[in-house]
């Protein structure tokens, strides 16, 4: 499952990639797992964007202007949360929850060597990168985002 978003005003039957993201064919998506960008900006899919959308499943143009703002206004929540990732202590990877007691334990992922992680700033960077090009496309053809959650 995951986030899956399409340019409205760019052809759909060209937009799915599988999975894959094409910011020129106006397809982005954000998986809901460990590699969801969003949460590396401590925000959700459902509990922060999803309130955003029409009633038909559209992020209005002026929305994606918001939350393209959001994100740049958060930057520094997402570089510290790189920088944790580097140090075994980011907020997704390396803690856990028990779910009775709410309690919150650091415990590092042990399969994430430090080139993993690495590798995973790296991607979540450029991810970065993507996503805020793909809400500027959406901009630039004033255009709504189709988005399935």
């Amino acid at each position: 499952m995951g986030a899956d978003l399409y340019i409205k005003k760019l052809e759909r039957d060209k937009q799915y990639t599988g999975f894959r993201t094409s910011v020129d064919l106006g397809y982005f998506r954000d998986a809901y797992n460990n590699s969801d960008l969003l949460w590396q900006y401590d925000l959700s899919w459902w509990d922060d964007i999803m309130h955003r959308f029409t009633t038909d499943g559209d992020m209005s143009v002026e929305q994606a202007k918001t939350l393209l703002a959001e994100l740049e206004k958060r930057e520094p929540v997402f570089k510290k949360n790189m920088d944790d990732l580097l140090a075994s202590k980011n907020r997704v990877w390396d803690y856990e929850t028990d779910y009775k007691t709410k309690e919150v334990t650091l415990k590092p992922d042990p399969n994430l060597t430090p080139k993993k992680r690495m590798k995973w700033v790296k991607e979540y960077q450029d991810y970065s990168k993507v996503f805020k090009a793909f809400l500027k496309r959406a901009i630039d053809l004033d255009s709504p985002i189709d988005c399935s959650l």
